[in-house]
C-alpha cells in the first residue's frame, strides 16, 4: 500500500542520514585535531569556522564567561 511504501520510503532516508554521519564522524574529527594543532603551533587562541551554525573550533583564550555574569549580576 500507499502508507507502507512512505514508511519504507522514510525509514530509507534515516538509515543513509545516519550512516553518511557515522561515516563523516571519524573525518570531521581528524580536521577539527588537525586544526587545533596547527592553530596552536601558529599561536592563534580562537578558530572560527565559516560554516554556517558551526561556531567556534577551538578556544583556548581567556574565558570571558566570568567577566560577564559579574557584570550582569549573576552568580
Amino acid at each position: 500500500t500507499e502508507k507502507t511504501m512512505s514508511e519504507y520510503r522514510n525509514n530509507a532516508v534515516k538509515e543513509l542520514q545516519k550512516k553518511e554521519i557515522d561515516l563523516l564522524k571519524p573525518v570531521i574529527e581528524k580536521a577539527r585535531e588537525a586544526v587545533q594543532a596547527v592553530a596552536r603551533t601558529k599561536g592563534y587562541q580562537y578558530v572560527l569556522d565559516s560554516q554556517t551554525g558551526s561556531g567556534v573550533i577551538m578556544a583556548d583564550g581567556y574565558d570571558l564567561m566570568n567577566d560577564v555574569k559579574a557584570k550582569l549580576g549573576v552568580q
